[in-house]
């Protein structure tokens, strides 16, 4: 055999070593991840909604995603005095009481 080829066949098998190596382990993985749906144990998820003692600031794209609102019209109900206010942080930032978006939403959904 020559050189050239033994070397080729060396790198294909070391590429199908790597290969099979990947493969297992994301075999492996996957088995972890289904195990953990499995269980009965419930996932503990941190979400804002979870958290209603807690206050933060949120910045504008999460504001938006919370309250499903576009940007102008979320600036247009700040101006009327129908959504709470921002607060300045920075030169250019701004952002919002997570309590107070969080409370704006449950007058909401309480249908005011």
């Amino acid at each position: 055999m020559r050189p050239a080829a033994q070397t080729r066949k060396e790198r294909g098998n070391q590429q199908e070593a790597v290969d099979r190596e990947i493969t297992d382990r994301a075999a492996q993985l996957m088995r972890q991840a289904l195990s953990l749906l499995e269980s009965s144990e419930p996932i503990r998820r941190l979400s804002l909604e979870n958290r209603s003692d807690e206050d933060r600031l949120l910045r504008l794209p999460e504001v938006l995603r919370l309250t499903g609102m576009c940007r102008s019209a979320l600036y247009d109900q700040m101006a009327r005095g129908q959504f709470p206010g921002s607060i300045k942080i920075g030169q250019r930032a701004t952002s919002w009481s997570a309590k107070a978006v969080r409370n704006w939403i449950a007058q909401r959904a309480d249908g005011l």
